[in-house]
C-alpha cells in the first residue's frame, strides 16, 4: 500500500517538479527576454485549448451603419454579388467589404493578444512564465495552469479606445477609419453621397 501510494505521488508530482526545475534551470543558464517567453506561453496556452480558439472576436461591428450607410443602399445584391463576381472569376465590392472587415477583427485580435501577453510579462518573473509553460505542456495540473493564464482575458480592455502605446500594428485603433474611407469609395462609384462624420 506504501510502495503505491509514493508511486501515485511521484505520478501526479513528478512533472510538476520537473518542469519546476527545468524551468529553473532553463533561468540559470540562459534567461530568453521576457518577451520571447511570454510569446512562447500564449503560444501553448493556445494549441492546447480543445476548441482551437483564443482571444478571438466573433462579434461582427456594423460598420456599414457606423460610417453613416444603409447596407441595403451600398450593397443592394449583398453576398450575391461576391457569389455571382466570383463565379465569373471578377472582384466585387462587397468581397473587398468583407476582406477589410476579417482584416480588422484579425487586427483587434492581434491587438488584444499582444495586450494580454504584455499584462503576462509584467505581472510574472521569467521563472513563472517559463514554469507556467511547462505546467501547461506536461503536467496533471495543466487544467489549473492553463486557467490563470485565461484569467488575463478577462483583466485587459477587449476594444480599447486608443492603440496600445508599446507596440504597433499598421491601421491598429484605426480599423473603422480604414473601413469607412473603403466605403466612401464604394459610395461614390455608386453615386451615393458621402456622409457627415465626426
Amino acid at each position: 500500500m506504501g510502495l503505491l501510494a509514493i508511486f501515485a505521488a511521484g505520478a501526479v508530482f513528478g512533472p510538476i517538479m520537473v518542469a519546476a526545475i527545468a524551468a529553473l534551470d532553463d533561468e540559470l543558464d540562459y534567461v530568453p527576454p521576457a518577451e520571447d517567453q511570454a510569446a512562447k506561453l500564449i503560444e501553448t496556452y493556445e494549441a492546447n485549448l480543445p476548441s482551437g480558439l483564443f482571444f478571438t472576436s466573433i462579434y461582427r461591428e456594423p460598420h456599414v451603419k457606423n460610417c453613416g450607410y444603409d447596407e441595403t443602399e451600398l450593397f443592394p445584391e449583398g453576398l450575391d454579388e461576391m457569389l455571382n463576381a466570383r463565379r465569373k472569376g471578377r472582384f466585387s465590392l462587397f468581397e473587398g467589404y468583407e476582406a477589410i472587415d476579417v482584416w480588422a477583427r484579425e487586427l483587434r485580435d492581434m491587438a488584444y493578444i499582444a495586450a494580454i501577453t504584455d499584462k503576462i510579462r509584467q505581472e510574472h518573473s521569467p521563472y513563472e512564465i517559463e514554469f507556467l509553460r511547462r505546467c501547461i505542456q506536461s503536467t496533471v495540473f495543466s487544467h489549473t495552469c492553463m486557467k490563470h493564464v485565461a484569467t488575463f482575458g478577462d483583466r485587459v480592455e477587449r476594444f480599447p479606445d486608443k492603440p496600445h502605446e508599446e507596440w504597433y500594428f499598421a491601421g491598429s485603433g484605426y480599423e473603422e477609419e480604414v473601413i469607412c474611407t473603403y466605403l466612401d469609395g464604394v459610395a461614390t462609384r455608386r453615386g451615393i453621397a458621402i456622409p457627415k462624420r465626426d
